[in-house]
């Protein structure tokens, strides 16, 4: 999957959401507007750039992403 011509935030939130209905999590907190997470961010731009591969990227999400049972009420809500 390619995502040179969009956005860091559109590529994120769709990954986010993708992580969530397989049962994990990518950000420690939800996404909102004003919150960044340099190390994906660096990662978005680096695949956007040809730095890095789509398999890096995926391989970073295993890295960072936890499972939803790990979550609290409040992340839940």
């Amino acid at each position: 999957m390619r995502f040179q011509d969009g956005n860091k935030r559109t590529s994120l939130a769709a990954a986010d959401m993708f992580l969530k209905i397989n049962g994990f999590r990518l950000e420690s907190v939800s996404l909102k507007p004003g919150f960044t997470n340099e190390i994906v961010d660096n990662a978005l731009v680096a695949v956007c750039t040809n730095t890095w591969t789509v398999e890096q990227l995926g391989q970073l999400y295993e890295e960072m992403a936890t499972t939803i049972e790990d979550w609290t009420p409040e992340i839940m809500a």
